[in-house]
């Protein structure tokens, strides 16, 4: 007799990225750090990155755009909802400004509005980006067709969910990593064919000109160098011969310089960046008396007034605590060639150093006091709290600009005023130490990974997903 078992398959949740780039903060921040906690849930997740063909299981419970909005996302997001598969959009960062996406053959902002209209939920990471896509989408509260828009915060990313992050995207990244270097070895190798074509031409041709100058037919060579008729006193039928002679020692000379100083110029330029680079000690020396001031983030963008020339804005008030409270700043990001230009000539010690996503805790570590100045402008307005919440975290506290994201640790973190925050937090550490304590207790409450996992399925049962209702 045969029976009819059927087999439970536990939930699990499709995510879309843009990239597998550890990087790139939206991958660790939006993807890798919930569907960790979600999977000790009892939460199964899959990810695709980039232009991968997304494969819609039976057992797919929703899928989640982390900010992908590729024309294939707009065709997987319709596929999915014939499948009547939810879908969830998260954003984190303003696309709707002007300038973003320039560089790309599509633009995300048009895409991300035509995926709304098929969305179920959108998820952003605070009350200003809501507000931002609330207003691009015209959203007002009415309409059972419309997708509601939810908050769910940056979380507490540590070193053990680096660590992980790197182990869960291992396999795609080398297999990535191979492809390109197949395309890579083509490419080469149609190169190569084409140089070698090329070789056997101007071997082709030197031969030729050889043997035209050893039987002296000079008249079928182009004659680009400077050729002067020397008479000889020898005569044929009473004519005069002419010999032609090159005077090309000057060309030989100048082109021996060239090749001499070329090369060597170049080498030494490139000895010299690798010494500026290889002598830093990491994270770097300690100096009796010497504060560390951080700053670290993506350099900026040509769309927005964010990034590293925040900097500027509190250079006077770093410059004047330095005069009674010597300070070094340090930057860790991604533009050297911009730190050199604009940071490096302050009046004040300053050094770089490269972004790491797992020496970054190190650096934070080592700091005094982590500054995150904000121009407020349409886009950094948006800009999650994740870097101070990775600061007080490690135990360094935190002078930023005030922004809605940071509303979560007020009385945690000194807000604008930065000279009076510099001072109370590099010559009073008592105080430093208070606000950071009270900072990681609402951390622990709100934006731990367990946190950020329980508002993942609070939405997801409010999508009547009635098979994650109760996970573990």
């Amino acid at each position: 007799m045969l029976y009819d078992v059927k087999v439970s398959l536990p939930p699990m949740l499709v995510w879309k990225t843009q990239t597998l780039n550890i990087n790139v903060a939206s991958l660790r921040y939006r993807c890798l750090l919930p569907l960790r906690y979600l999977a000790r849930r009892g939460i199964s997740s899959k990810i695709y990155d980039g232009a991968d063909t997304v494969e819609l299981i039976p057992q797919t419970s929703a899928i989640v755009f982390v900010k992908s909005f590729h024309p294939l996302d707009v065709e997987t997001c319709e596929r999915a909802y014939q499948q009547g598969i939810p879908i969830i959009l998260d954003l984190c960062d303003n696309i709707f400004v002007d300038g973003y996406g320039v560089d790309s053959d599509y633009s995300p902002a048009q895409n991300f509005q035509l995926m709304a209209k098929r969305a179920t939920a959108i998820v952003t990471t605070g009350p200003a980006m809501q507000a931002e896509v609330e207003n691009a989408l015209g959203l007002n509260g009415s309409g059972d067709d419309r997708p509601f828009v939810v908050t769910i915060p940056d979380g507490s990313e540590a070193i053990d969910d680096i660590h992980f992050a790197f182990r869960r995207t291992k396999n795609k990244r080398i297999l990535r990593c191979i492809t390109q270097l197949l395309a890579m070895v083509q490419r080469s190798y149609k190169q190569g064919k084409r140089k070698l074509k090329g070789l056997r031409y101007r071997i082709k041709r030197k031969v030729s000109q050889r043997l035209q100058r050893h039987y002296g037919l000079f008249e079928r060579l182009p004659v680009p160098l400077d050729l002067k008729p020397i008479h000889n006193e020898t005569a044929i039928d009473n004519k005069p011969v002419q010999k032609i002679t090159i005077q090309a020692t000057t060309i030989q000379e100048t082109a021996i310089q060239a090749t001499a100083q070329g090369p060597i110029s170049q080498k030494a330029h490139k000895k010299q960046k690798n010494q500026s680079i290889l002598c830093w000690p990491r994270p770097w020396p300690t100096a009796p008396g010497l504060q560390t001031v951080l700053w670290f983030g993506n350099h900026g963008a040509g769309y927005g007034n964010f990034g590293m020339l925040d900097i500027l804005s509190v250079a006077d008030a770093l410059a004047a605590v330095n005069k009674s409270c010597p300070l070094r700043l340090v930057v860790v990001s991604n533009h050297r060639n911009k730190y050199e230009l604009h940071i490096a000539p302050l009046p004040f010690a300053t050094d770089y150093l490269p972004w790491h996503p797992r020496k970054i805790y190190s650096y934070i570590a080592s700091s005094n006091v982590v500054i995150i100045p904000n121009s407020r402008s349409a886009f950094s307005i948006c800009k999650s709290a994740n870097r101070a919440v990775l600061s007080l975290s490690q135990g360094t506290p935190v002078i930023a600009s005030h922004t809605p994201a940071l509303d979560m640790l007020q009385g945690c973190v000194w807000l604008n005023d930065w000279e009076s925050g510099l001072r109370a937090y590099l010559m009073n550490p008592e105080v430093a130490q208070t606000h950071v304590a009270q900072a990681q207790e609402v951390i622990a409450q709100k934006l731990s990974g367990d946190a950020i996992a329980q508002a993942w399925i609070n939405l997801l049962n409010s999508l009547s997903l009635n098979h994650i209702s109760n996970p573990l």
